[in-house]
């Protein structure tokens, strides 16, 4: 079986490293044949996939309005589907699955065209419900239409798309992100532990980590209000915030009128979390929602105690006072700061969700487990 995969970029993200994993398994099975197409980005994955015989090509498309690009990139995939002849195209990002829907249509072209959904957003709406005046559902309808399946990464994920789109239940199945714990353990680390050099943790010392993008979603404000409140109790703590965006201007004035800039080490990118799980406490993502969240099963493979939110699809990762601490979504300074004090002075809590979060990563959140679901995707008429 040959099997394309088409992605808008092959970036260091959770849709990205989610085809970099699955695309390396399919690559070791017997009888497949794996290709990637991608359209913009760094092409972070493509040497690593390289090495293990995946072909890669890209296809330009940095943006998503630049209408000649779009139109030489559909009229090069689609020779390339013609020449290549995959059984499966697998669409992975808006972009990917408008091109290989046109395609489709246009050329009617024999594939199998399965589409994950990893976003609860519709095409150009941004992620979950944003207001803007051309949403995409249209064109979402006829994705779906065309797609022989549509794979969910969360049932939040296909909740949100469920509440406008009909979509026949033999069409739609949800697969969990899987992750290979042994191997994130194992990863490279960086040259000298020079993340960990930099932080300079002393012994007593207690470090909260958020690994997310600087935006609105995120609610990284709040989490630095509430680790403000924390310091109140614990001085001896630094925050530890991996990221950047349009928020981190007004995020770094927020912290100064704290004043508790001093307490937060700011990474704006690393491909060495492992170094800072390793060092950190506890793992706090406060987002509005998410798709999955890919770090939550980073944090529980890494057994770093999880503070995150009662909604979206991480409830469906955490369960609140079992592998992790589950928050309101109208939370407030004090009750953040209530739950990383339960976390840290509580070791017999502190160890029952550390081993609970290997257990629940154990049972629904495996690479096996993914691949496995995923052929069977395949496999269906």
């Amino acid at each position: 079986m040959r099997i394309l995969h088409v992605i808008t970029s092959l970036n260091n993200g959770g849709a990205e490293n989610h085809l970099a994993e699955l695309a390396s398994l399919q690559s070791r099975q017997k009888n497949k044949v794996i290709d990637i197409i991608y359209l913009r980005g760094d092409g972070y994955w493509v040497r690593s996939l390289r090495k293990k015989k995946i072909s890669i090509k890209k296809f330009d498309i940095e943006k998503n309005y630049d209408l000649i690009k779009l139109f030489i990139a559909i009229i090069q995939i689609s020779k390339y589907i013609k020449e290549t002849k995959p059984e499966i195209v697998h669409a992975h990002l808006s972009l990917s699955e408008i091109i290989v829907a046109f395609i489709k249509i246009i050329f009617r072209l024999n594939f199998k065209m399965i589409v994950s959904k990893h976003l609860d957003s519709f095409l150009f709406e941004g992620s979950s419900g944003q207001n803007r005046y051309f949403n995409g559902l249209f064109l979402e309808k006829i994705i779906f239409k065309v797609s022989t399946q549509i794979i969910f990464i969360s049932k939040n994920v296909q909740l949100y798309f469920l509440s406008k789109v009909s979509i026949p239940k033999k069409k739609r199945s949800i697969i969990y992100y899987g992750i290979d714990r042994e191997n994130l353990i194992n990863q490279k680390k960086s040259k000298n532990n020079e993340i960990k050099i930099k932080i300079k943790k002393n012994r007593n010392e207690k470090l909260i980590l958020n690994i997310a993008r600087h935006t609105s979603q995120k609610k990284i404000d709040s989490l630095i209000k509430g680790f403000a409140e924390y310091l109140k109790t614990n001085k001896n703590a630094r925050l530890v915030l991996v990221g950047s965006g349009k928020e981190t201007k007004n995020l770094k004035l927020l912290a100064s009128q704290l004043r508790v800039e001093s307490k937060i080490y700011w990474v704006s990118y690393t491909n060495y979390v492992c170094d800072l799980f390793e060092i950190a406490d506890v793992f706090c993502l406060t987002s509005r929602y998410e798709g999955l969240g890919l770090v939550l099963l980073e944090s529980l493979a890494l057994k770093v105690p999880v503070i995150t939110m009662n909604s979206g699809a991480m409830k469906e990762v955490i369960k609140n006072n079992f592998s992790g601490v589950l928050l309101s979504q109208n939370f407030n300074s004090k009750s953040l700061s209530t739950a990383i004090i339960k976390i840290i002075t509580n070791k017999k809590f502190r160890q029952k969700i550390i081993e609970n979060g290997v257990i629940t990563l154990n049972n629904k959140f495996t690479t096996k487990k993914m691949l496995e679901l995923t052929s069977a995707v395949y496999e269906k008429k």
